[in-house]
């Protein structure tokens, strides 16, 4: 399947205000994602279960993605730092049906 990757308005307004090596590095990780979206060690617990993260550790910024396979589309929700509740923001961001 051939899998698109589109922008919550929020997450790509967080993208631009990235370093521009930081901003390289996330998006080669997400277009990385691209082969298999669904990885189990990154799904995140306790929310919907086509909800992932992905981690650039040295940064400290964590990317939180939603897949809808019927759609072949990852929607990124949020970017952010682990300590800036990027994972809360994603969450009320939410995702929309396609």
């Amino acid at each position: 399947m051939n899998w698109v990757i589109e922008f919550h308005p929020t997450a790509l307004r967080e993208l631009g205000k990235l370093d521009p090596e930081l901003k390289r590095q996330a998006l080669a990780r997400l277009e990385s994602r691209l082969n298999e979206p669904a990885v189990p060690k990154a799904r995140l617990s306790g929310s919907s279960p086509d909800t992932y993260k992905i981690k650039l550790r040295r940064a400290g910024l964590r990317i939180v993605y939603q897949i809808h396979a019927n759609a072949g589309r990852i929607r990124v929700l949020a970017i952010g730092r682990r300590d800036s509740e990027v994972y809360e923001h994603a969450l009320k961001r939410g995702f929309i049906d396609y």
